[in-house]
């Protein structure tokens, strides 16, 4: 009798979990484990971020970052700053000195190897835009659609280097 319960107490157990037993179903969920991996791998872009303090900015679309003991010169993805003498040259690289220098950052650099300066979580290439003080310089990049709509309202509301002023002053 006792071996006739130990029997039905194991048939209760062991049934349910006969799927895992099979060979079969281990290699079926081996491959469904490797082919998620490989969709997230696809899905997730790889970004380093690291964290900084902005030295310098010797262009409006560069900046001298320190990273501990090292120093760094960056270029900012996806933008173009004026060049002298272009109108607003100088107040470009004024513009993103006030904006970044002695500030801690974030330096992002994307898997393409785009450099991005993110201060307070904001974009400073898109704040640069926003303020009319460069252009996008027509790269693909992964914050191209972004850069678009900051530069077309900047243009639209006649911003810094799309003035009238600018505009009268590049003409000549």
């Amino acid at each position: 009798m006792k071996r006739l319960l130990l029997i039905i107490a194991l048939l209760v157990v062991v049934i349910p979990f006969t799927p895992f037993l099979k060979k079969d179903y281990w290699q079926k969920k081996e491959i469904q484990i490797h082919a998620d991996e490989r969709r997230n791998e696809r899905n997730q872009e790889k970004v380093n971020r690291i964290h900084g303090t902005i030295m310098s900015a010797p262009t409006g679309d560069s900046v001298i970052i320190r990273l501990g003991v090292e120093k760094l010169l960056v270029n900012l993805a996806g933008i173009k700053a004026p060049e002298f003498p272009e109108c607003l040259a100088q107040e470009s690289r004024k513009g993103l000195s006030s904006l970044l220098v002695d500030k801690d950052v974030i330096l992002e650099e994307k898997e393409k190897g785009n450099k991005y300066i993110l201060i307070d979580d904001q974009d400073a290439g898109a704040l640069m835009l926003w303020r009319g003080l460069v252009k996008i310089d027509g790269s693909e990049h992964e914050k191209q659609n972004e850069y678009n709509s900051r530069e077309l309202r900047s243009k639209e509301q006649g911003i810094g280097i799309w003035s009238e002023a600018c505009e009268q002053i590049d003409s000549i």
